[in-house]
């Protein structure tokens, strides 16, 4: 390296969603994420985290979702610092996330989307010949 800067270290990130259906009108989601810490050429930045829970109930014949959802319920802050060391100064950024809270939605669709393929087109340049060899102009 040219200006002999040199770091090394691990870095790994996780995150995973899940949904389950209760019944015809009731399901759950919940996702979650860990970002480990982040190794950068001049320092690091601490790892953080963020995940939600929420249930969804189908209302109105199944045109319409109600969804209520938490997110980062169980802290209510994180935290993460992100550092660099150059030769002659020192760098510290500290961030505090404030990501807690509830979401409430509601979806309503309407109108109905249908799809009917009315003419089809047939590609049939190519096709076979008495003799099993290729020929062109294969109108029908």
């Amino acid at each position: 390296p040219s200006l002999n800067i040199e770091n090394s270290g691990w870095q790994y990130s996780a995150s995973m969603y899940s949904s389950f259906k209760l019944s015809e009108k009731f399901s759950l989601a919940g996702y979650a994420m860990y970002n480990g810490n982040q190794i950068q050429l001049q320092g690091y930045q601490t790892s953080w985290y963020y995940y939600f829970l929420g249930v969804q109930m189908t209302v109105l014949k199944g045109k319409g979702t109600l969804n209520l959802a938490g997110e980062n319920f169980f802290s209510r802050k994180v935290k993460m610092t992100t550092k660099y060391q150059y030769q002659n100064a020192e760098y510290t950024n500290r961030t505090t996330y404030f990501g807690r809270g509830v979401r409430l939605s509601f979806n309503f669709n309407f109108g109905k989307m249908n799809f009917v393929q009315k003419k089809k087109i047939d590609n049939d340049d190519l096709k076979n010949g008495n003799n099993n060899q290729p020929s062109m102009g294969g109108g029908r």
